[in-house]
């Protein structure tokens, strides 16, 4: 694969922030605005959230100290599997120590039932780096494409075991792979992994995520991995399909057998997290009224948006000077925002708008007006 081409972006190290209230950010001296990070839901300040952490470390302590294979196996993550697994619409589910990790364990379990490899270009570092600990024939195809996903496998023959590694929501732009189109085109002996770090919790029926939405989810191809620090708003990773994928993860994966586990506190406050999924609905439909709302704002700019329920919205500019208006003018505004360099980014300066569901119409009024102003 071609490595990412280095970034333009000025900026070396993110300013030093705390959040302030769900919406609110302490840059320097300055009370900003965000519409920053992955917490779509603002789950990790929930009371409940933390209340169930803090709950969950005085009785339990912070961490089992060993991995599950040995002493680690604390019961909450076995129930947070089950809750989980209920949540997404799948057999079973395995946690791992975060959501990077999960990709890598996958790719573990894999290793000796694939034996050719296709990514999205634009696919997360993790799954590059699955796709690295594999070793084994890896083609990259156009993003989101997959005629071209197509044409790359047919150079090889039919025989071939292929692995088609993509994301569920990319990150910057907030566009969902076409996961039943990948689907179609996959031979019987293929599988499909589908990292959906940004669509579980905000995408399909309830926020089972990219392939619900696809209408896809229990397709035996399908694997699929998520993180718990997104629209959930804790931390760990999880691995999300049958009971024979887990199953293998559990016999084959290294990271999995030889690693401690995430706290378990984090456990006890996702097990929350689902529970005011399930019992407070209004909280995702807040967050697709917003999103419906600034993704027609920025289309009537001229900014194509993903045309689904993903909360990630994206600027992108090729010009500098234009870029540091509308950072400096947000800025005026009280928003914080600012053009980003993230690995495997190939655009010239990238605003990402994170959406919430507790973004109120104001601060949504303020965004839209912001970048009107200067772009418009």
């Amino acid at each position: 694969m071609t490595p990412p081409r280095p970034h333009p972006d000025r900026h070396t190290h993110p300013p030093v922030f705390r959040a302030e209230g769900p919406n609110l950010m302490r840059v320097g001296r300055r009370r900003l605005v965000h519409f920053t990070g992955c917490d779509y839901l603002r789950l990790s300040q929930h009371p409940a959230v933390i209340a169930a952490f803090q709950e969950a470390g005085e009785t339990e302590g912070i961490s089992p100290a060993a991995a599950r294979t040995t002493t680690g196996n604390h019961p909450l993550y076995g129930r947070l599997e089950s809750a989980i697994a209920r949540f997404a619409g799948v057999d079973s589910a395995l946690l791992v120590g975060a959501g990077y990790l999960a990709n890598l364990a996958v790719a573990q379990a894999l290793m000796g039932t694939v034996d050719v490899v296709f990514i999205d270009e634009e696919a997360h570092p993790s799954l590059r780096d699955a796709a690295g600990l594999l070793a084994l024939p890896t083609t990259a195809f156009r993003h989101r494409d997959p005629d071209d996903l197509c044409r790359v496998m047919d150079r090889f023959p039919r025989s071939r075991r292929p692995l088609v590694l993509t994301d569920g929501v990319f990150p910057l732009s907030g566009d969902n792979a076409p996961v039943r189109e990948y689907l179609q085109r996959l031979p019987k002996r293929g599988l499909l992994l589908v990292d959906d770090a940004h669509g579980l919790g905000v995408m399909g029926r309830r926020g089972r995520g990219t392939p619900d939405a696809c209408g896809v989810n229990g397709d035996l191809r399908l694997l699929r991995t998520a993180t718990l620090s997104k629209a959930l708003g804790t931390f760990g990773g999880v691995i999300l399909g049958s009971q024979a994928l887990t199953e293998r993860v559990r016999s084959h994966s290294r990271i999995f057998r030889a690693s401690t586990p995430f706290p378990v506190p984090c456990a006890a406050a996702t097990l929350q997290s689902l529970r005011l999924m399930r019992g407070e609905p209004d909280r995702l439909a807040r967050l697709r009224g917003n999103v419906r709302q600034v993704k027609t704002a920025f289309a009537s700019l001229g900014f194509r948006q993903p045309e689904n329920e993903a909360p990630v919205l994206s600027l992108c500019l090729a010009d500098e000077p234009l870029a540091r208006r509308l950072e400096a003018g947000l800025a005026k505004a009280g928003l914080f925002a600012r053009a980003i360099a993230y690995p495997g980014d190939t655009v010239g300066w990238r605003f990402r708008f994170a959406l919430s569901s507790e973004h109120t119409p104001e601060q949504i009024g303020r965004l839209e007006n912001g970048v009107r102003r200067i772009v418009g």
